[in-house]
């Protein structure tokens, strides 16, 4: 019912949509700050409070809603209540008389420790109750009882680890939203499969996570009401519940099942059982049928099914784990035209080779999630596919083959106009740290062959759409070792680029975050060109590793150099996004942000507790206007969040730093940067450089062959 509400103002263009989900559902919204303060003031005049982790004496004037409650506390007027768990034991004096003194409340959620007995019949008899929440580890029993809250719309237990439930919440006909731990039981139950139970739920919109041990599946056609659904049940209950072609319920958007087939009372939750090598796959599987859903939108199959259902044309996002699939999925995944996000997680394919081809286009797919397959040895894509990719995560070690006919096409022409002999880029190695050569005749794909042939290999190419083999050219005076390893790595002249993944240290950006480097980014990197996001997010981690060894990691915090990026989105996302990272700060840390302004890497060290920036730019053009645009609002987010009070006006200082001397040398004045401030923690910023001479090369090499140790550290 929110969710239609906040629909309503968006349609009436009192809220903004920020961002929407891959189902089209809002994610995050705006308002403007002259109806954000109307909202203030309305919400002060009916008495509508909120206070976070603290307490005032006026809380007991009649405000209608708290996050933590005094033992003190007594309110006849309060219509909504939060308890946030601490450390220790709920307190029974705070609830003695909850059933008076909160009888008009609407929403009540309890963490626990150990919730009293005596609590929950308390609850029972706040009869408005709409929204019941309660999360604890240990046992709860919730009584027959709770069918006296008439009133209950959503019943969420979901974080209990321990909680039986009486079979009555089937017959609460107010109820939209039931959210379960997946090893819920239920009272007076019995152990025989697929127990009857009735059910009287015509509003039901939400149930999530249905042990299918718990009720017969074929209930589950009663809810027709039902939008999103979550179950845990065997093959066998998935086929009767999917065997003809009447959906659970025409207004299904999510499904999430997770088969198995063990005892769901004593089986784990992590599904492991699924990936073992002993899987029986000799086992017949019903085939799934999932082409009924006209409205499903989000389906996630977890469990072994070896082959791919039928699946409706509206899915905007599937998600297979664990399915075992023995036949390649891609061509009938790639039909799928509004397909925006796709995982395959972990056993979903035992094949060895998956192929992306024309002929399964994905033609609205942004998202694609490869996990590891061990059977899985190559990843072939063919033609042009994916054209709205925005974020593939190949999180496993496979062979990775792009062959593109327009590409072929693109570099024959190119060879048959220009009828010349193609330079290879080895002079600008010239001087350069042996094992910068070294990762560079690595990497490389741009050799030529010094030949006559390339017209007739170019025309081969137009006619037979072949891809050339090409060989490498001589390094003169370069040592038989590097020649070697420049031999074995350089590929042909149109093969794809060899990608490289690595998941980040979760401490450096308080996620765990998968990035790829292909070829482009170590030839730039070799040739001292236009260094890329990628190389500066690898030596950032390197120098967080350095910080854990030296315990200095509470006095800097690392900012991806994606973030909030010039063009990345409106200013207002830019600085929100920033906000969410500099929130992890405490007074006294400094945030290093390298940030690009436009081909032009500089870095920022940023206190938003003194509202101080310090700028390093080795151009030394003073403060770009791009980056006030993004740190002005994100500097008044902040202080907002933290209830700072600080002055509106940011102070940004110019650090005299060394000059670069060329047209490319920036961001390795930013690795630079970084590397100096860590060395000379102990130096004020100012004065971290006496003159504004350049980096000698010497210097900048230094740091390029720390970034590439480390590269074959984590490799």
């Amino acid at each position: 019912m929110g969710e239609d509400y906040l629909e309503e103002l968006i349609d009436r263009n009192l809220v903004i949509v920020a961002r929407r989900r891959i189902n089209g559902r809002v994610k995050n919204c705006r308002i403007h700050d002259l109806l954000h303060n109307l909202c203030i003031s309305e919400a002060t005049k009916s008495k509508f409070d909120i206070s976070n982790n603290t307490f005032s004496n006026s809380i007991t004037e009649g405000h209608r809603t708290t996050s933590h409650l005094p033992a003190n506390c007594k309110i006849s007027t309060k219509r909504a209540f939060l308890h946030l768990k601490g450390d220790q034991k709920l307190e029974q004096e705070h609830f003695k008389s909850i059933d008076q003194n909160f009888r008009f409340i609407k929403v009540l959620r309890v963490e626990y420790q150990t919730l009293p007995s005596f609590l929950l019949d308390k609850f029972i008899n706040l009869v408005d109750l709409t929204y019941l929440e309660l999360r604890g580890d240990g046992r709860l029993e919730v009584p027959r009882t709770i069918s006296n809250l008439r009133s209950l719309e959503t019943f969420d237990v979901q974080g209990c680890e321990n909680v039986t439930l009486p079979t009555v919440i089937w017959k609460m006909q107010r109820l939209r939203h039931i959210l379960l731990p997946v090893l819920a039981k239920f009272q007076n139950v019995s152990k025989s499969k697929n127990p009857k139970i009735e059910v009287n739920l015509p509003n039901l919109q939400t149930l999530y996570t249905l042990n299918g041990y718990s009720m017969r599946v074929e209930f589950l056609k009663e809810f027709t009401n039902l939008r999103k659904l979550g179950i845990w049940c065997s093959m066998e209950q998935i086929g009767i519940l999917l065997k003809d072609s009447i959906p659970i319920s025409n207004k299904m958007e999510t499904l999430i099942l997770q088969i198995n087939e063990d005892d769901p009372n004593i089986a784990s939750t992590n599904f492991s059982r699924y990936f073992s090598s002993n899987q029986n796959l000799g086992s017949a599987s019903p085939q799934l049928n999932f082409s009924v859903y006209g409205n499903l939108v989000d389906l996630h199959l977890e469990g072994s099914i070896r082959k791919l259902p039928e699946l409706p044309i509206s899915l905007n996002k599937l998600t297979l784990a664990g399915s075992r699939l023995e036949q390649d999925p891609m061509e009938e995944l790639g039909k799928l035209a509004n397909l925006k996000k796709l995982q395959l997680r972990a056993y979903s394919y035992i094949g060895s080779e998956m192929v992306i081809s024309e002929s399964c286009f994905f033609p609205s797919l942004e998202e694609f999630i490869l996990e590891p397959m061990p059977a899985l040895k190559t990843l072939k894509v063919e033609g042009e596919v994916m054209p709205k990719l925005k974020c593939p995560r190949i999180n496993c070690e496979i062979k990775l083959e792009i062959h593109s006919e327009s590409n072929i096409t693109h570099k024959a022409n190119e060879l048959l106009h220009e009828e010349e002999i193609v330079e290879t880029q080895t002079a600008a190695l010239d001087g350069a740290p042996p094992s910068v050569i070294a990762l560079y005749n690595e990497k490389t794909s741009e050799v030529i062959q010094l030949t006559s042939n390339i017209t007739h290999k170019a025309n081969e190419l137009l006619h037979e759409e072949e891809i050339v083999e090409t060989q490498t050219a001589a390094l003169d005076g370069a040592p038989p070792s590097v020649i070697a390893l420049y031999n074995e790595k350089t590929s042909t002249l149109l093969a794809p680029s060899a990608v490289d993944s690595f998941e980040l240290n979760p401490g450096i950006y308080g996620t765990m975050m998968p990035f790829w480097f292909d070829n482009q980014d170590f030839t730039s990197f070799c040739l001292m060109k236009e260094i890329t996001a990628n190389c500066i997010l690898l030596y950032q981690t390197y120098l967080f590793q350095k910080l854990n060894e030296s315990s200095l990691t509470k006095k800097y915090v690392f900012i991806d150099p994606t973030i909030a990026s010039i063009g990345s989105g409106m200013t207002e996302d830019r600085a929100t996004e920033l906000n969410s990272k500099l929130g992890v700060l405490v007074p006294g840390q400094l945030a290093l942000k390298p940030l690009n302004v436009g081909m032009h890497w500089l870095l920022l060290v940023i206190d938003p507790y003194t509202n101080t920036v310090h700028i390093f730019d080795s151009l030394n053009e003073g403060v770009h206007q791009q980056i006030k645009d993004v740190l002005d609002p994100t500097f008044k987010l902040f202080n907002a969040d933290k209830q700072l009070n600080l002055s509106t006006t940011i102070s940004y200082e110019i650090v005299q730093c060394p000059r670069q001397s060329g047209n490319t040398e920036c961001g390795y004045f930013v690795l630079q940067f970084m590397r100096d401030i860590i060395n000379k923690h102990d130096t004020q910023l100012k004065s971290l450089y006496n003159d504004a001479m350049a980096f000698p090369q010497e210097l900048l090499d230094e740091v390029r062959i720390e970034w590439i140790q480390f590269y074959r550290q984590v490799k």
